[in-house]
């Protein structure tokens, strides 16, 4: 899901930006603007399982914030509605998606465009080798400290388990427009720890 861009319609949820927001909601009315706010109802088993994502994700923003140097959008609110719906509010990250780079022309501002071509092929080696070495070299490290504090079931000669995004996939790497730098890592709703090496 993108930070940034037009309106977009989705499934049962409406994607909206504003200024210094970005607001995800059920289709069937807006409440705020210029922040991400994500609204999750409909059907019994629907509303289960978007509550568990929404208050995954919520508590996995704090963990990363709390713990690590990883950027991600700052979470401002979460809880639920009197309806039972649950939402999550968190700062708009000006940046585009990774994945982006491959449908569209160079990324950089204007006037400092280098070219017209789809894709550009500059921006887009610069920005994946920023993006794998961001992965490499401090997302990973630093997710593999955070370690399950709760053994469970398993014996003890299995490794601890590990912090992990659940989502690692360019769509939810957020690049900064003018360095092709990592912004932030978005979309934690299915982090959680998980056996190391899950994640790659």
């Amino acid at each position: 899901m993108s930070q940034t861009g037009a309106d977009a319609l989705s499934g049962t949820k409406e994607y909206m930006s504003g200024a210094h927001t970005f607001t995800v909601e059920d289709q069937t009315r807006v409440i705020a603007s210029g922040m991400l706010v994500m609204i999750y109802g409909k059907g019994q088993s629907q509303a289960r399982c978007n509550h568990e994502r929404i208050t995954n994700e919520a508590n996995a923003l704090q963990l990363i914030s709390r713990e690590t140097t990883i950027p991600v959008p700052q979470l401002i609110d979460f809880g639920v509605h009197p309806d039972g719906r649950r939402y999550l509010v968190t700062e708009l990250i000006d940046g585009f998606p990774l994945d982006e780079l491959l449908s569209k022309g160079c990324p950089m501002l204007e006037g400092q465009k280098h070219t017209d071509q789809i894709p550009c092929q500059i921006c887009q080696r610069k920005a994946y080798s920023n993006a794998l070495d961001f992965i490499q070299c401090i997302v990973m490290p630093q997710l593999l400290k955070l370690k399950s504090r709760e053994r469970g079931q398993r014996t003890l000669e299995e490794p601890e388990y590990v912090f992990q995004h659940g989502d690692l996939s360019a769509q939810n790497i957020l690049m900064d427009r003018q360095t092709l730098q990592v912004a932030a890592l978005i979309d934690w709703e299915y982090a959680g720890f998980f056996p190391p090496g899950i994640e790659r």
